[in-house]
């Protein structure tokens, strides 16, 4: 229940996480602040999250990921109280249809699912979508569902992804 009362529309996450907690931890911690050293990413719908704020803010954020996110956002209107978080124009919010904002982009990107994830079908969509804009990314697919057996192994791939990025500058 808690999850439903932060989902409303007038929320502050996307300026929070892409301005406000970005700005907190390089001004209180030791950090590269340039974006090829930052990442986002996220599962399920934080995944969602992430990629978008990534496509969004991609002077901030050089390096985005998803683990089993819900990148198609308006095919789940009915689910999690979606449809009351976002306004009716889909076409804003579903990753496939901003796609087109990531050519020519230089982020590092990469997407995870399991095969049985019930996610993965429209992100295999996404998946061909990049591919028919020519935008350079790592689409991964291993055996696993919608759990956290999966993230907790999905993250060890992300992780060493994202490091290898920061490590090749």
């Amino acid at each position: 229940m808690v999850y439903r009362q932060f989902c409303k529309k007038n929320s502050k996450y996307y300026t929070f996480i892409s301005k406000e907690l970005v700005e907190y931890i390089d001004l209180n911690f030791s950090t590269y602040s340039d974006k090829e050293y930052r990442a986002i990413t996220g599962l399920s719908m934080g995944g969602f999250g992430a990629f978008y704020i990534g496509i969004k803010n991609q002077g901030i954020f050089g390096n985005i990921g998803s683990m089993s996110g819900g990148m198609h956002p308006e095919e789940y209107k009915g689910n999690w109280w979606i449809g009351k978080v976002f306004d009716s124009n889909w076409k804003e919010y579903n990753i496939e249809d901003i796609a087109h904002q990531l050519i020519g982009t230089k982020s590092n990107i990469i997407i995870d699912y399991g095969v049985d994830d019930f996610f993965i079908e429209p992100n295999r969509k996404l998946h061909k979508k990049f591919l028919d804009l020519n935008i350079k990314h790592e689409y991964i697919e291993r055996p696993g569902v919608h759990s956290w057996d999966y993230w907790n192994n999905s993250i060890k791939y992300q992780t060493f992804f994202f490091s290898q990025k920061f490590n090749k500058e």
